[in-house]
């Protein structure tokens, strides 16, 4: 079960996923970010493509090219997996 306070941190988390078409997590007490782009078959969601890194390597913001990167790779294994490509 999830808890009020973690249900509204993760709606907010996934407007911003569903805004951005990426989703960010970091930790900083273990130094590691996750930045992952969904992908979808013809059913729907079915997974994402995630690169991690160290918040070093990695680090706001999550634009640019790296990131334009991940979601067009996202978007072609979607449109493989929906016979598109």
């Amino acid at each position: 079960m999830v808890s009020p306070e973690n249900r509204g941190r993760m709606e907010r988390d996934l407007d911003a996923a569903r805004t951005r078409g990426i989703a960010v997590r970091t930790s900083p007490a273990e130094g590691y970010v996750a930045v992952a782009a969904p992908v979808f078959d013809r059913s729907g969601l079915v997974g994402a493509i995630a690169v991690l890194g160290t918040q070093h390597t990695l680090s706001e913001p999550f634009e640019g090219q790296q990131t334009e990167a991940l979601i067009a790779a996202a978007a072609d294994l979607s449109a493989a997996l929906q016979g598109q490509a």
